[in-house]
């Protein structure tokens, strides 16, 4: 994909769901794309995961194509001059070109450092689960807001990346939604009052054109009526800028398979995770009652590339796995006594192009982290999820997409 369609794509996207009439105060949205659609071979190691685009800098402007994140606080992309970069589609951002950019300065912003250069810069250090990285300095700059016909401009603090994972080639950067100071979420707050959020994630495999997906912000981010059902955040001491909740057990087929006691912490809602991750005991005992159901089904297991995994081969299926008969699993959680999940075939399955069109894997892995579980984004599609920071709870809704 070159620029000149990754610019007419990001002016297409930036604001065109918007029916604010130009009123910031009452919200705004973003759209948002999986990786399939920018068709870019670039995007590889997050081809699954999912991106909006925002403008930053006013002098130029340019869109940046960033991976949507509440798994991690900080928003960042790469800046010159580049230590260590990875090859993306927008221009590097220069902060020397920039008329408002400015750098943050340890005697001013000591609680949001890593640590400080030898020019007394704030810099920061983020490592992630994945072991990939992003070093650079903590500055601020103006970034767009656009809806209909009008153009906000919002004071922004982000990191400027001089030192990243080659892993993330394809996109800019990161828009971090998380619960810490920096975040995306937590600025607009502080700007506008806005203590709530909430997305829908298409179908990563959708062929349309644009596919309608939204990020909102504001104090109305759900569609009416709504069947939204709510859980409580729970705070997790090691990781306070996370979102947690209680998923208290799982049902799969006939088997309904407890998950409290060994999830004392809860399991973090993550939309920058395509899988999602749960303990050893409890990802062995929904594999095993799910292959158990799917060989029922006439499923036919593949063991050709990754025999650690639950996959199959789908072939016989030609109409695609969206309307195929899966096992039934369902998601509960804390809170309302209909706290609860219904798993589609798209949340269940994941497909490997590399590998075959046809192969097909459970979308499900045993945590590699010790005591962490995690809700990821595959889990999370066609499902309109709510962060209401004013209740203190997520929602589910599953028919606001």
């Amino acid at each position: 994909m070159d620029l000149i369609k990754h610019q007419h794509l990001s002016d297409k996207l930036m604001g065109s769901n918007s029916n604010n009439g130009g009123n910031i105060d009452e919200g705004f949205e973003f759209p948002v794309t999986p990786g399939k659609y920018w068709n870019t071979s670039m995007i590889s190691a997050f081809l699954y995961e999912y991106y909006v685009v925002l403008r930053i800098s006013i002098s130029p402007s340019n869109p940046y194509l960033l991976h949507m994140d509440t798994g991690s606080s900080l928003t960042w992309i790469q800046c010159l001059p580049c230590d260590k970069c990875f090859e993306q589609v927008a221009p590097m951002y220069n902060p020397i070109r920039s008329l408002t950019y400015s750098v943050k300065y340890c005697s001013e912003y000591k609680s949001l450092c890593s640590g400080c250069n030898e020019r007394g810069e704030c810099t920061y250090s983020r490592v992630y689960g994945d072991e990939t990285y992003s070093h650079g300095v903590i500055a601020g700059e103006v970034c767009r807001l656009d809806q209909s016909d009008s153009v906000f401009l919002m004071n922004l603090t982000f990191g400027c990346a001089h030192n990243s994972s080659e892993k993330y080639k394809g996109m800019d950067g990161f828009l971090g939604l998380g619960r810490g100071e920096l975040s995306f979420a937590s600025q607009l707050d502080s700007r506008y009052g806005f203590k709530k959020f909430s997305y829908c994630l298409v179908d990563k495999s959708t062929t349309k054109i644009l596919p309608e997906s939204s990020l909102r912000f504001g104090e109305d981010v759900l569609d009416q009526p709504t069947d939204v059902v709510y859980t409580p955040m729970i705070q997790n001491p090691k990781l306070s800028s996370q979102y947690f909740i209680n998923l208290t057990s799982i049902s799969v087929a006939d088997n309904h398979i407890p998950t409290h006691m060994s999830l004392p912490n809860g399991i973090m809602v993550d939309s920058g995770s395509t899988d999602t991750w749960l303990p050893k005991p409890i990802y062995e005992a929904v594999r095993d009652s799910f292959h158990a159901a799917a060989l029922q089904l006439g499923w036919k297991q593949d063991v050709s590339e990754y025999p650690a995994n639950l996959c199959y081969d789908m072939s016989i299926f030609t109409d695609g796995i969206s309307i195929i008969n899966t096992p039934a699993v369902t998601l509960y959680f804390d809170g309302d006594d209909d706290a609860f999940v219904e798993l589609q075939p798209q949340n269940l399955l994941r497909n490997y192009p590399r590998i075959g069109v046809n192969i097909h894997c459970l979308a499900v892995q045993a945590s590699i982290w010790d005591g962490i579980a995690i809700l990821g984004n595959t889990q999370q599609q066609g499902i309109r999820v709510v962060y209401d920071n004013v209740a203190s709870v997520i929602g589910f809704d599953p028919n606001s997409c």
